[in-house]
């Protein structure tokens, strides 16, 4: 299944949201990264898959996120229709050469003396997670912890787009984590 946004889509933020409520996320993210965050020309897009929508700021998309997270513990009502927020460090069109290139823009946010993980949620794609899995820890001349990573290398295959990010659990905002917290 082909997905909605652009051919030539460039996204920094992977939003999940309240299912069949795609195109009021879209709107509560235009409205939560342009005033809270200070980024007015922010594009929002539909992805095509159920519960996922992405955006592009101009802006560094950890900054946004640290911002919308101060807003949610302020005003946790403005987060009406999403409910989790990751930064993107590099979009790639989905094949498997591909993301192993653009793994290596990312790999070096893994410090040398930092363990790791590699997790790919795969949606509207035959692309086999093990193979991307496989050939992306190649790369990676680090040691590896399955249960408490320093650092997450997360793989988002969007059908034909591929989203990759190095995360520690700061850079990601889950408003269900924080109602937990609070």
């Amino acid at each position: 299944m082909a997905s909605a946004f652009k051919k030539d889509y460039d996204f920094n933020i992977l939003v999940s949201c309240i299912r069949n409520r795609e195109r009021n996320a879209v709107l509560e993210v235009e409205d939560l990264i342009g005033n809270v965050a200070g980024d007015s020309s922010v594009d929002v897009e539909v992805t095509g898959i159920r519960s996922l929508v992405v955006a592009k700021t101009l802006l560094g998309p950890r900054d946004v996120i640290q911002k919308l997270r101060a807003s949610a513990i302020e005003d946790p009502w403005r987060f009406q229709y999403t409910l989790k927020y990751a930064p993107i460090d590099v979009a790639t069109s989905t094949e498997l050469n591909l993301i192993v290139e653009a793994s290596k823009n990312v790999i070096p946010r893994i410090l040398k003396n930092e363990t790791f993980r590699i997790t790919c949620n795969r949606r509207h794609s035959q692309l086999p997670c093990a193979e991307i899995i496989k050939a992306v820890a190649a790369l990676i001349d680090r040691k590896v912890d399955l249960e408490k990573p320093n650092k997450v290398l997360q793989v988002e295959i969007l059908g034909e787009w591929t989203g990759l990010s190095v995360l520690e659990d700061r850079d990601v905002l889950s408003l269900s984590k924080l109602e937990a917290v609070a």
